[in-house]
């Protein structure tokens, strides 16, 4: 494979498949007397982010990795073909040289020594003065075995680019990035302790050119939904988004990764600001009120903040959902979903655990309307996944989801599919908070306040099984950023 300019080995995995020189590579390991002996070796490495080892080292730990003083260990084995046999496999002994692509990662000088099908290990560990610098650290680890023998293992060091305090707001702001066209800037970020939301703001610098695609992954290297993503100065195109508590990055940093459009005619230049806010509310599980009288609740709400917050708290209840699970195994998962004129539409959000995700090869995602048409085609390409179909306007409406994964292996424990069905409201219920009365909210820093929340009116009853749903924003006065975005899951009885 040859190298493409401008992306690392995380990026391009080994690059762009070069036929000829594939073939020249694959008669030289026939002709090479070692090669016919040892397949390839087994490589088992750590990682920060995964509870087993893999075949490369992934350090998304807010900038740390192994020091010198608690290095990594790295075991390797050889693998065989299978027409050598078990005593052949005992008598072979092969010695493996190590050797960094970077300065600032370590290996030891010795030889790894191999016997048979037992295992040998080593250490490596990282100069933290050579990945101080924010960014996606990539080099690697090669092992050269005797003849054509080796392997090369990724090692990758995440270091996120600081949050300073800007008028009391922890803010990574970026200017003049810039993206070539077929280009990636990876941006990685880590939200301060006790962050609840966070803000991010992409836009063209002033009067430059852009034409890129935003993506946003949290600290699992799990895909988060920001929208479309597009940033284009000819169509005035910008990426404004509120990530809520639950898709911030957890156990490790986030990235923001910016992917300039191959088509684009020069490269683009844009401006990045994300923000994090820490405001805490008590969760709000459901309306009171007196018949006749518009429902409300009430929430305790910390401002953990060096900054006080001023604005407005507003949101509304969207329209009911219903949770449950379903066994995802041979047979596809199968559920059907009415719609009637009082809902613009549904939404069907579906999760599997990290660990039932990663038993599937692929997850196909459809939903069929009454006639068997398809009006979605998708599928897994994370653990979590929305699709949303919009009502045709033409009367009550059936569709069926079918859910369909193919696995890995066969057998092993049963996967269990999360499935929420939310119908959404062509007149969703307004909602308003007030502090002691007044509609202009103020909480001064580590300070509390008791918010009043009041429905414009009486949501519709929702069915037995089924909950409202929506979301209460807490909206800056001074420049209309969320400070948080409270997800609501109320008891829909009266």
């Amino acid at each position: 494979a040859r190298p493409l300019s401008g992306y690392t080995v995380l990026d391009q995995g080994a690059g762009m498949v070069d036929v000829s020189a594939a073939l020249r590579a694959f008669r030289s390991r026939l002709a090479d007397p070692w090669s016919r002996r040892v397949f390839d070796f087994k490589v088992e490495a750590p990682s920060s982010t995964l509870p087993v080892k893999g075949t490369g080292s992934f350090w998304r730990a807010g900038g740390w990795a192994p020091p010198i003083d608690e290095p990594a260990e790295v075991s390797v084995s050889m693998r065989y073909p299978a027409t050598v046999g078990p005593k052949e496999r005992a008598d072979t002994r092969a010695e493996v040289s190590l050797s960094s692509s970077a300065g600032w990662l370590k290996v030891p000088r010795a030889r790894l020594a191999l016997r048979g099908e037992g295992k040998g290990t080593f250490t490596f560990h990282v100069d933290p003065a050579g990945v101080a610098r924010p960014g996606v650290h990539v080099a690697t680890i090669r092992g050269r075995g005797p003849g054509r023998t080796g392997f090369v293992l990724p090692v990758t060091v995440v270091t996120p680019h600081p949050a300073v305090q800007q008028d009391g707001i922890p803010t990574v702001r970026l200017a003049g990035v810039r993206v070539e066209p077929a280009g990636m800037v990876r941006v990685p970020f880590s939200p301060p302790p006790g962050s609840r939301s966070m803000t991010l703001a992409i836009r063209a610098a002033g009067r430059s050119w852009a034409s890129l695609t935003a993506l946003v992954f949290d600290g699992r290297g799990h895909r988060v939904g920001i929208g479309d993503g597009q940033i284009s100065s000819v169509q005035g195109k910008a990426v404004q988004a509120v990530l809520t508590e639950r898709e911030l990055p957890d156990g490790g940093a986030g990235e923001l990764v910016l992917w300039g459009q191959p088509a684009a005619s020069q490269p683009s230049t844009v401006e990045v600001e994300a923000r994090f806010y820490a405001l805490e509310a008590e969760p709000i599980g459901r309306l009171e009120g007196a018949p006749g009288q518009a429902p409300l609740a009430r929430s305790r709400v910390l401002n953990r903040m060096g900054a006080s917050f001023q604005g407005a708290v507003r949101g509304r209840i969207q329209g009911v959902a219903q949770t449950f699970q379903r066994s995802l195994n041979r047979e596809p998962v199968q559920h059907r979903i009415h719609l009637t004129p009082e809902f613009e539409g549904f939404e069907v959000a579906l999760e599997l655990s990290d660990e039932d995700w990663n038993r599937f090869t692929d997850i196909a995602v459809n939903v069929l309307d009454s006639e068997g048409r398809a009006v979605v085609r998708s599928g897994f390409t994370n653990p979590r996944m929305t699709v949303r179909v919009d009502n045709p306007g033409k009367g009550d409406a059936s569709y069926r989801l079918e859910v369909l994964g193919g696995r890995g292996e066969f057998g092993g424990p049963e996967a269990r599919l999360g499935i929420t069905v939310r119908h959404i409201w062509a007149q969703p219920v307004s909602l308003n908070g007030t502090v002691g009365g007044d509609a202009r909210v103020r909480i001064p820093p580590v300070s509390a306040a008791t918010v009043e929340v009041r429905a414009d009116r009486m949501p519709p009853a929702a069915p037995g099984g089924t909950h409202w749903f929506g979301e209460l924003d807490f909206v800056s006065q001074r420049d209309g950023a969320v400070w948080l975005r409270l997800p609501l899951q109320l008891q829909g009885g009266r």
